[in-house]
């Protein structure tokens, strides 16, 4: 399918940061807070309009939100990554609606995604990690939860 991904951030502004490709993020595999579920990215279809919700804050200034409610023809990418040298954080692929649309692009990405990572446990790695992974904590929340939440692997 032909997607972009849309940062979902809240801004000031009615532009937000747009990509047409994995290839395009900046930080791809990179996880710059240490926790699950951050910097989170719409996936919706090319040709599809991103709609935006304006809130306005106390001071009188007006946010824009991107949200899945709003953009139902969707799905929420967070992608993993490394947090340092001893960290990966586990990414997502999700969707909470039920439209062809979205349950397409789900079926599209994680079947990409199977075709491309190992299944290992019930999880998918790039294959190229999974050998990078001695001494590296496999994190599910953030790097402050106890290691008996992260992520065992069978190496």
């Amino acid at each position: 399918m032909n997607i972009k991904f849309y940062d979902c951030g809240h801004t000031h502004s009615k532009n937000g940061r747009l990509f047409m490709s994995l290839s395009d993020f900046p930080s791809l595999g990179i996880n710059t807070i240490g926790e699950h579920r951050t910097e989170p990215f719409l996936v919706i279809p090319k040709d599809a309009d991103i709609k935006l919700q304006e809130v306005q804050q106390y001071d009188g200034t007006i946010s824009y939100h991107v949200d899945r409610i709003n953009n139902e023809n969707s799905v929420f990418f967070w992608q993993g990554g490394f947090y340092g040298h001893k960290y990966l954080i586990a990414g997502e692929l999700s969707t909470i609606s039920t439209t062809e649309i979205s349950s397409q692009l789900y079926k599209s990405l994680r079947s990409k995604i199977k075709k491309i990572c190992k299944n290992n446990c019930g999880l998918y790695w790039y294959s190229e990690n999974v050998e990078k992974l001695v001494g590296v904590r496999l994190i599910t929340i953030n790097i402050k939860e106890p290691p008996e939440y992260d992520i065992h692997i069978n190496n």
